[in-house]
């Protein structure tokens, strides 16, 4: 059952249900308040016969002028007031202390007169009330004693309250009919309301099979519900996420896929070198030693390559799970460390290799750290011609560090410096080979500085050089441990 209905049938079904519950209780309450003064009547009338009998005794008694009546005469005076009452809604009947009639008793009043409902008026010796029933009729008694001239009489009066009962009928068959129109036009206006109120919600329904269909440019507006409009809202942050995160997911699948062919492109040109080099080799068997050294040092070239790029690939995946070792370092034993490290290679490419001195310490992973520089060192003396210079330099400033590595080399336009840091990128593809470079040490850069927690700036220009900032916030030990956590 859809939600509509569900939401339907239960208000309607409660609605009609207090509906009848209301009448059902309002009739009660008015034919136990009519039955009531119907009693209350039929008591009252009782009474009066009493008091009209005792007024009757004293009239008598005084127009004999006696002091008391005889027993025959007050039986007269009774017999002819139940005679008066022969016709009328009531019926009186008036008993002896013997409990027999005295007069003429209408046809039926025997019958309701029980011996039962006379002997508790008889015990109990006070006014009494009973409600019968008797041939689809339905009757009030009221019993009550009175004092005649030292005797007890039992005075009952018998009103018939079919009329009630069947008002009560009537009323019932109405409150049906108003019960059955009731439903008709609550459950027309029910589907109308629960139609517009839910509206709304088969709006996002439909908004959501659209969203998980693979459309998450999708935006719903707002509703004037605010329940609604708070859905809406949270629906449409949840398909701005989902879209952003597909775009990411996108991005990176592409970036693998750029990643591998790179990959495969760099491994298939050496590989075709050692391969092609070496059959010829093998194929010519007079060779001379002057080819034989100069195909054998194309093949130990391209082996190297070949090195190099596994090397900085196995680097640059082991930084994907590495953890920090995070300690205090003075930055001249950091400088002198990297420049023990690169001296042989600046040498050998006869570049000037200038590091200027700088005291104080910083928080890094030593070893990640002096490859970081490393790199960045390597990178600018690939980049530049024989007899060039290329500085490092540290700078403190106020809760930061700044480390800088500057070259004199070709430079980069503002495209370049924008995917530099994308591995197997290289600005200039044949010199980069030339020099050994296979395109991964600025992204191997980018991901220590970015295990650091610190950010790296290029900043270039074709024919003047380059010079590449690592920024690193001065912290406790804590504060990076917490960020990676």
């Amino acid at each position: 059952m859809k939600l509509w209905q569900r939401i339907f049938f239960s208000s309607f079904i409660l609605i009609i249900l207090a509906i009848d519950i209301t009448m059902a209780v309002t009739l009660n309450m008015n034919f136990r308040t009519t039955v009531e003064r119907e009693t209350n009547r039929a008591a009252l009338q009782n009474a009066y016969y009493a008091e009209n009998l005792r007024s009757q005794v004293v009239y008598r008694r005084l127009k004999d002028n006696r002091l008391r009546l005889p027993a025959d005469q007050v039986k007269e005076l009774v017999e002819n007031m139940v005679k008066g009452q022969t016709a009328g809604k009531d019926t009186l009947v008036v008993c002896q202390p013997d409990g027999q009639s005295i007069g003429e008793v209408k046809m039926g009043a025997a019958g309701l007169l029980t011996g039962e409902f006379k002997t508790r008026v008889v015990e109990e010796n006070q006014m009494l009330s009973l409600i019968r029933e008797s041939d689809s009729k339905s009757y009030i008694l009221i019993g009550a004693p009175a004092e005649l001239e030292a005797e007890t009489y039992y005075i009952y009066t018998i009103s018939d309250i079919s009329d009630i009962y069947k008002s009560l009928e009537q009323q019932l068959r109405f409150a049906q009919l108003a019960s059955l129109i009731f439903a008709v036009l609550i459950g027309g206006i029910q589907i109308l309301v629960v139609n517009r109120l839910l509206n709304p919600l088969n709006r996002i329904n439909r908004a959501l099979r659209r969203i998980a269909g693979g459309d998450y440019t999708l935006r719903l507006p707002d509703y004037r519900s605010p329940e609604f409009s708070e859905l809406a809202r949270n629906i449409n942050r949840m398909s701005a996420s989902i879209e952003k995160n597909v775009d990411e997911v996108q991005g990176l699948a592409d970036e693998r896929q750029r990643f591998v062919d790179n990959f495969a492109h760099e491994m298939k040109t050496p590989l075709t070198s050692i391969m092609g080099f070496a059959d010829l080799m093998r194929i010519q068997k007079d060779m001379g030693e002057k080819k034989r050294r100069e195909y054998s040092g194309i093949i130990v070239e391209q082996t190297k390559r070949l090195q190099s790029l596994s090397s900085k690939m196995l680097q640059l995946s082991s930084l994907k799970h590495v953890s920090l070792d995070l300690q205090k370092t003075e930055v001249n034993r950091l400088f002198y460390d990297v420049y023990k490290t690169v001296l042989p290679l600046m040498t050998s490419r006869r570049i000037h290799l200038k590091i200027e001195p700088c005291k104080g310490e910083v928080l890094v992973d030593r070893d990640l750290f002096e490859l970081l520089l490393s790199n960045l060192l390597d990178n600018a003396g690939k980049a530049s011609a024989e007899g060039k210079t290329v500085r490092m330099w540290a700078e403190p400033e106020e809760g930061i560090w700044k480390f800088h590595v500057q070259d004199q080399g070709v430079g980069m336009s503002e495209d370049d410096i924008r995917h530099v840091m994308e591995p197997f990128y290289m600005v200039d593809k044949s010199r980069s080979r030339k020099s050994g470079g296979v395109g991964l040490g600025l992204s191997l850069c980018a991901r220590i500085v970015e295990l650091h927690r610190g950010t790296l700036e290029i900043s270039s220009s074709p024919g003047e050089g380059t010079c590449v900032t690592v920024i690193l916030e001065e912290r406790k030990g804590g504060d990076i441990i917490e960020e990676m956590e």
